[in-house]
Order: C-alpha cells, then structure tokens, then sequence
C-alpha cells in the first residue's frame, strides 16, 4: 500500500458470468444503453461514384489499431437529399466491419475528416452517447 492508497480497487459481481467482478464503482449496462444510434450503410452508392468529392468508408479504410487508413479512398457526389445524410460520419464514432476478411475491426472516429464521409454497406456506424460512455471505451 502506497500513501493509504490501496493497490487494487473493490469489486463487485457483475452480474453477467463471463465477466466476473468489476470495480465497485462501474456501473453495468447492455450496449443499447449506451448508444444513440446505430446503422449501417445502404447499397446502390456506385451510381454516386466520382473522381471527387465526399468520403466513401469502405471496410478496408478500418485497421486493426482502432485507426481510420484513409491512405486509399472511393469519393462520391450523393445527390441532394439522398439517404446518405443517415450514414454520415461524425467525430467520436466509432465504425465496425460487419462482413468479410475484416468482419470485427473497429475504428474509433477522434478527428475531422478531411470531407464529409459515409459508410457503406459493409461498415457499421455506432453514435455512443457520449454522456454514458467513453466512445474509445466502448470501441
């Protein structure tokens, strides 16, 4: 014991077997407490493909450290009023592959994009609410 401080916190049970004790203090919730909004993207973006233009995340834009690689990027010009506007991407996001090679890398959004993005179908975009979770926590 350093200074009356103890080295390890008190804990208690969870609740949930698989995870056994937490710190007394943690408080315990199933994820869909802890978001705002979840979805993913919708097909049919390749009509809005161009050399230009807004961020299309794919699924290879997710690393494995939790980064956003935006060293190669599809561009596209949704039209106005296109179903973009829910799939658009916000700082402190957190991005989830759902499908393929890549299914389970997760990206915690910490900066502004250098354009407006979207996610496609493949990629997950979870908005945690920020009051109830650390997003980098919950990634």
């Amino acid at each position: 014991m350093i200074d009356g401080l103890k080295p390890y916190p008190e804990c208690k049970d969870s609740g949930v077997a698989w995870l056994g004790e937490v710190p007394e203090q943690w408080v315990v919730s199933p994820v869909r407490r802890l978001i705002s909004f979840v979805t993913s993207g919708s097909r049919g973006w390749a009509d809005f493909y161009s050399d230009e233009g807004d961020i299309f995340l794919q699924s290879g834009n997710l690393g494995r450290s939790m980064a956003l690689n935006l060293s190669f990027n599809q561009r596209v010009r949704p039209r106005e009023g296109a179903e973009g506007k829910r799939t658009r991407v916000e700082c402190a996001d957190l991005l989830l592959c759902i499908t393929g090679a890549l299914t389970g890398n997760v990206v915690h959004v910490v900066d502004e994009l250098p354009a407006p993005s979207y996610v496609n179908q493949h990629v997950a975009l979870i908005r945690p609410n920020r009051s109830a979770v650390i997003p980098r926590y919950l990634a």
